[in-house]
């Protein structure tokens, strides 16, 4: 590796394939949703406010920063999901549109590519599939200043897709299990008129033909995606999603993907996705609540265990939709205890046993009250000392960077680089961004521009064109420079 900076000092270090995957330290991809735009601080996510957007680059560039590590980008409610009304994709919001509640798919995108994040959208539950079959155009080939989705690539777009090598998840509704949305009883009476399996294979149980149905129609919008991006492509992630609580939900749709009537062309899923919420029944106001939420660590776990022993042996990955404490009485007053820290560790550490992809945490900022205290963050710019969850959620992807070597130097400003994939060992690559980073720490802190120069990057043997390519970290610790990587 090459760097070239005005105090005229260049640091070469060679990295091979081999360095790269020999050390590799196995973590679940951190992830996170993204609460309803107009639940908390109007400026925590558009610098002018959700209901005042404008420009090429409206984000709070704080918000930028905080964002920057996560992996994957949940938008199931900014996209308003629960409860949706939409059909048709045009009564989507525009990228146009000054008020972005719900957000258009475009800043969603937009998002994705400046954090180099994977994409993960919510089909509404009455939507048709050309709506999905627009949405898949818009993701891989972007839309025209009017939001018509291009039907093949467009050397300028107005619009730009999700770059070419980041991954979109495709999920049906949300949480179509759950009572206490209207998708739910929408499943049941689909299911039911269909006269789609229910218990024991057979068409009686509306709840389980509920469920069955959650196979039929995801299928059907997952078939919309492979016609724009191709059969079984390793871009689309085809996800089902069942109750963390409930595992004979997955077992019945793990029976209908093999049902005839729900798959008939036998189309494949690439993950099942459940919420391993811990503390649901934990009073935030007990004198013991901690100690409470580490013992339900055990029990959310073996949930965990449950799931990943069904799709043993399928080809199929255990991933997350949401996650992280549950506590809904007296909610602040242990959202916002020091101890959380080590709480949420352990916590990760329990259900990286049996969660084999992404886990999405359920949300990255959201205000605290006594009845909920979702947000990692409660508002954008909160100092990570005092956000116990956040400073977790960043530590624990943090240990998953791997040192590969040190080089004894100046010190100076430490940078994050991601590479692209598909270079050969003669290539010299300008990094796709550059952000200065915390001293002592992974986290990274608002940097606009590089004025250290550019760096070049040499002897990084790394060819699959498939994958989204590693990030190089440098971090400085008194004279030594140490690199780390992560995929």
């Amino acid at each position: 590796m090459n760097r070239t900076c005005p105090i005229s000092r260049r640091v070469a270090l060679a990295i091979t394939m081999l360095s790269l995957v020999a050390g590799a330290v196995a973590r679940m991809p951190i992830g996170s949703n993204f609460w309803n735009i107009s639940w908390h601080q109007w400026n925590d996510v558009f610098a002018n406010g959700w209901n005042n957007v404008s420009g090429d680059n409206p984000w709070n560039p704080q918000f930028l920063t905080e964002t920057d590590f996560y992996k994957v980008l949940r938008f199931m409610d900014w996209d308003e999901i629960n409860n949706s009304t939409r059909v048709n994709f045009s009564e989507r919001t525009l990228k146009s549109a000054s008020s972005q509640n719900p957000v258009a798919y475009e800043w969603m995108i937009d998002l994705c590519n400046r954090n180099r994040a994977d994409l993960w959208l919510c089909i509404p539950h009455q939507a048709t599939l050309d709506y999905s079959l627009q949405l898949a155009r818009l993701v891989k080939y972007g839309s025209n200043a009017s939001g018509v989705s291009y039907t093949s690539a467009q050397a300028d777009p107005d619009n730009p897709p999700l770059d070419a090598q980041l991954k979109v998840y495709v999920e049906y509704s949300n949480e179509t299990w759950n009572g206490g949305f209207s998708q739910n009883p929408y499943c049941r009476t689909m299911g039911v008129a269909l006269g789609l399996p229910g218990q024991n294979g057979q068409p009686v149980n509306e709840y389980y033909q509920g469920w069955a149905y959650h196979v039929y129609q995801g299928i059907r919008h997952f078939e919309q995606f492979e016609s724009v991006f191709g059969a079984n492509s390793t871009r689309v992630i085809k996800t089902l999603a069942g109750q963390a609580g409930n595992a004979t939900v997955a077992e019945h749709h793990l029976y209908c993907l093999t049902n005839s009537l729900c798959n008939p062309n036998g189309v494949s899923v690439d993950a099942y996705a459940i919420a391993p919420y811990f503390g649901k029944d934990v009073d935030g106001n007990d004198a013991d609540a901690l100690d409470q939420l580490r013992d339900d660590i055990t029990n959310v776990a073996q949930r965990c265990a449950a799931h990943a022993q069904l799709l043993e042996g399928s080809g199929i990955e255990l991933i997350c939709y949401e996650g992280g404490q549950h506590v809904t009485s007296g909610s602040y007053v242990v959202n916002q205890d020091p101890e959380m820290h080590s709480i949420y560790t352990d916590y990760l550490e329990a259900i990286d046993d049996y969660v084999s992809g992404a886990f999405a945490h359920y949300v990255h900022v959201g205000s605290a009250g006594l009845q909920h205290s979702w947000g990692a963050m409660e508002y954008t710019g909160q100092p990570v000392t005092n956000a116990p969850k956040y400073h977790a959620l960043v530590d624990y992807y943090s240990s998953g960077i791997q040192i590969i070597s040190n080089a004894v130097m100046q010190t100076l400003p430490v940078f994050k680089m991601t590479v692209h994939p598909g270079t050969n060992q003669t290539s010299a690559l300008h990094p796709v961004s550059t952000t200065n980073l915390v001293d002592g720490s992974w986290t990274a802190v608002e940097h606009a521009d590089n004025p250290y120069g550019a760096y070049t990057i040499t002897n990084l043997s790394h060819s699959v064109s498939d994958e989204a390519g590693y990030t190089i970290y440098l971090k400085v610790e008194e004279d030594t420079e140490l690199f780390g990587v992560a995929k």
